[in-house]
């Protein structure tokens, strides 16, 4: 039946009927669907309706869904789903003859079913293509790509035919085939063409040209000599000049751009280790105390049976990136769901007021004693006497709604020019898991976000802050104190085989620690060897989990990655373990602003990017690759190749003054914990993992015969109880260079001023680190403002 008739017919049987609301019958609307899928178009409510306009939707809408029943549709059915739109009889027809009847493939006259047809969806996306010479082309790929998956196709198909149907666009090219790829592409890889195309479809342009023509040339050779000659027609012309673009090609090009991007943020990473370690400890300082206030506070209130609001402040010492103090008070209200109701009510909140307000005021729903959840208002930061303030660091990246996932166009444009003003390279939101930066939703009420958005109010979810904090200061302290990757700090558990002390070692039998976790493409575990501030870090974690937990034990959760067992892994929250998304936000939250570029923008960091930096140190320091290899625990010795290559400022200060010269003598195999027990026993007073060396510990696992190396050495873990070694080392290499300058030495002179920066640099990590200890001391106590009453 045709549409037409299908139509008059329903008009006829319907032409008495003066409601038009009242459903039509549903054989009448069947019989229309069905027309309209047979002549290959899509039955909707909404173009059945522009054949009975004069029709109420609910007069329809019965009979549609009865149709959509008999041909057993979803309530959402793809176009696809139609066979007259899907099917191999609908490509067919809107290709040539030619590949009507192609050989090897479902049209050839002998199939016997060794040749399935293209998906539905795969149809259904060609016949859209509106040029025949590309519609022909990529069809032609399709049925001869037919044994791989739907998806992978078609995804493929898509990526191929937009980018070259902008080329022949701009160029003017009426056919695929008049394409000469050696030329056009050559112009597009060296973006001279192709302006209309991104730049990942300009890098893979050629790559996809390969990918087509290397599919003809194999289907070709299949073929006899007379259906060669019918088919080649619709073959693409292949790249013969390939040499031309090898430094072109998409791999290398991307790679290529990878690598300059990392090596530049490198070089402004590379050197300032001691700076990321400081602020990560002096702001992680100041979001425990943040969480210490609070928590006391609802101590307070619970205990005392306050009424909230509760307005409360406590002072604080804060240390700036380069350590001097500021005094300052921080000014915080804790509220209810009661509370913040009212509050809301009385500022304008309208939204759900009625259904809420009746829970109100029966006290039931989220408003009941048994419910009862407290949130913290930042109100301000005020300084004590004369002092400049240094608010949270933080709240820069909530106002620009980083953590925000879905959000108007407005103000996605806005956090789009926060990211490039500040030099992230992020399009959407920071990834995060729930709970964490920001309450779950169930808990951030609307009366809340109403404040929030309406009179600028700020809450902060305490708990989340000094976790995400916490669990960032421990990803940065284990990088750059070890060059493990994230999927190795993630393996870090409450398990004895993971977390180990060695007893008895060095000459002061001082206790170490190492960590024990499977690197990356092995299958035992291996050792990652860090100080003790590192591990009091862990502790600190460990801590904060069984506070929150209220068990002794952390719960088993299960890793980011399906290769590992389940373990009671320090980085969780909620009992998810936390994956790589959620710790590179982690990290950029708690590191936000720490290193600036030239331009005064924030350095995109990363956790590779630390693991980055401390294989640069350490070739840096003229370390072999092998025994680089061996800390980093690395198969290939050309990963390791590429990050010992030199950054731009280590090339120009190879140019100012030379490098000390130092060669391993010993890079040994990682032994087991009971063998570095015993080998470091036995070697008392020498150089090498765990052992102490002039200013501090040393956690690299090699050992290195000149001693004064360790100074400036990134595997030197500084004591501030050794000053005193730093100090007699740089009077003495001062006393060295007036020497070398009277006896007419300028290599020694270089040497020796080397040695006198590397104690400075040292001496000034050491007071760092003493300033922010004496941060972390800080006591929290809360004072109750005026107006706080009791109920």
């Amino acid at each position: 039946m045709t549409i037409e008739r299908a139509v008059k017919q329903l008009l006829e049987a319907t032409a008495g009927q003066t409601n038009k609301s009242a459903p039509i019958s549903n054989s009448l609307l069947v019989d229309l669907c069905e027309a309209l899928w047979a002549a290959g178009q899509y039955p909707q409510i909404k173009l059945i309706q522009e054949h009975l306009p004069h029709f109420h939707l609910r007069a329809i809408t019965g009979g549609f869904h009865a149709w959509r029943k008999s041909r057993g549709l979803h309530l959402h059915y793809p176009r696809w789903a139609n066979p007259f739109i899907g099917g191999p009889a609908a490509l067919s027809a809107i290709v040539s003859p030619e590949i009507a009847q192609a050989p090897l493939t479902v049209f050839d006259p002998t199939n016997d079913g060794r040749w399935p047809a293209p998906r539905p969806m795969v149809v259904a996306y060609l016949s859209g293509i509106a040029n025949q010479s590309l519609r022909d082309m990529l069809a032609l790929y399709a049925l001869i790509k037919t044994n791989m998956n739907e998806r992978p196709i078609y995804c493929r198909l898509c990526s191929i035919a937009v980018p070259l149907r902008k080329i022949m666009d701009e160029n003017g090219l009426a056919s695929v085939y008049d394409i000469d790829p050696d030329d056009l592409l050559l112009r597009v890889a060296e973006h001279t063409a192709g302006a209309g195309l991104t730049k990942t479809q300009q890098s893979k342009m050629v790559l996809c040209w390969n990918t087509l023509s290397n599919a003809f040339l194999e289907y070709g050779e299949s073929l006899t000599e007379s259906q060669r000659r019918t088919m080649s027609p619709f073959f693409i012309k292949p790249l013969a000049q390939r040499f031309r673009m090898h430094r072109l090609r998409p791999s290398i090009v991307v790679r290529d751009a990878a690598r300059r991007n990392v090596k530049a943020k490198t070089d402004l990473v590379h050197g300032q280790f001691h700076k990321l370690r400081f602020m990560a400890r002096i702001r992680c300082n100041q979001a425990a105390r943040l969480y210490e206030a609070v928590e006391s506070a609802v101590a307070a209130v619970t205990e005392g049976s306050l009424s909230l609001p509760y307005r409360f402040t406590y002072e604080e010492t804060v240390a700036t990136d380069r350590g001097r103090p500021v005094r300052q008070r921080i000014l915080l209200t804790l509220w209810d769901a009661s509370s913040l109701w009212d509050h809301a009510v009385e500022k304008g909140f309208e939204a759900n007021r009625v259904k809420q307000g009746r829970s109100r005021e029966r006290q039931r729903g989220r408003f009941a004693p048994e419910h009862k959840r407290f949130l913290t208002e930042y109100r301000g930061t005020e300084p004590i006497g004369v002092s400049p303030t240094s608010p949270f660091w933080f709240l820069e990246l909530y106002h620009q709604n980083v953590f925000t996932e879905k959000c108007s166009s407005q103000i996605t444009a806005k956090r789009a020019n926060f990211y490039q003003q500040q030099g992230y390279t992020s399009r959407a939101h920071w990834e995060l898991t729930p709970g964490m930066l920001k309450p779950l939703r169930r808990n951030m009420t609307s009366d809340a976000r109403f404040l929030e958005r309406e009179h600028g109010y700020r809450f902060l979810h305490h708990e989340g802050i000094y976790a995400t904090s916490l669990f960032a200061h421990m990803v940065v302290r284990v990088q750059t104190i070890s060059g493990a990757r994230i999927g190795e700090v993630q393996q870090i558990a409450q398990n004895p085989e993971c977390i180990k002390q060695l007893v008895n070692v060095g000459p002061k039998s001082n206790a170490r620690w190492l960590l024990r976790m499977v690197p990356k493409g092995r299958r035992e575990r291996a050792d990652f060897f860090i100080d003790e501030d590192t591990k009091n870090v862990l502790t600190e974690v460990v801590t904060l989990q069984r506070r929150l937990t209220g068990e002794k034990r952390l719960p088993v959760v299960r890793h980011d990655s399906s290769r590992y067992a389940a373990d009671r892994y320090l980085l969780q929250w909620n009992r998810l373990g936390l994956d790589q998304g959620t710790l590179n936000t982690a990290l950029r939250f708690l590191l936000h602003g720490a290193i600036l570029d030239g331009a005064g923008r924030c350095v995109h960091l990363t956790t590779h990017l630390l693991r980055h930096g401390f294989a640069t140190e350490m070739a840096s320091l003229k370390v072999p690759v092998e025994v680089i290899a061996k800390i980093l625990h690395q198969r290939h010795l050309e990963v390791t190749q590429y990050y010992s290559q030199p950054t731009n400022q280590q090339v120009i200060d190879a140019a100012e003054m030379l490098f000390v010269e130092r060669i391993d003598v010993a890079a040994e195999a990682v032994r087991s914990p009971e063998e570095i027990g015993r080998m470091l026993r036995e070697a008392e007073g020498q150089i090498g993992a765990l052992t102490e060396v002039i200013g501090g510990t040393c956690v690299v696992s090699n050992l290195c015969p000149a001693k004064f190396a360790c100074i400036g050495c990134s595997g030197n873990a500084p004591d501030p109880d050794r000053r005193h070694q730093i100090e007699t080392k740089r009077a003495w290499a001062t006393e060295q260079i007036t020497w070398a300058r009277r006896e007419h030495l300028p290599a020694e002179e270089r040497q020796m001023t080397r040695v006198v920066q590397d104690c400075e640099l040292l001496l000034e990590e050491m007071s760092l680190i003493e300033r922010a200890s004496v941060d972390q001391r800080q006591k929290v106590r809360i004072r109750k403002e005026r107006g706080n009453a009791r109920k």
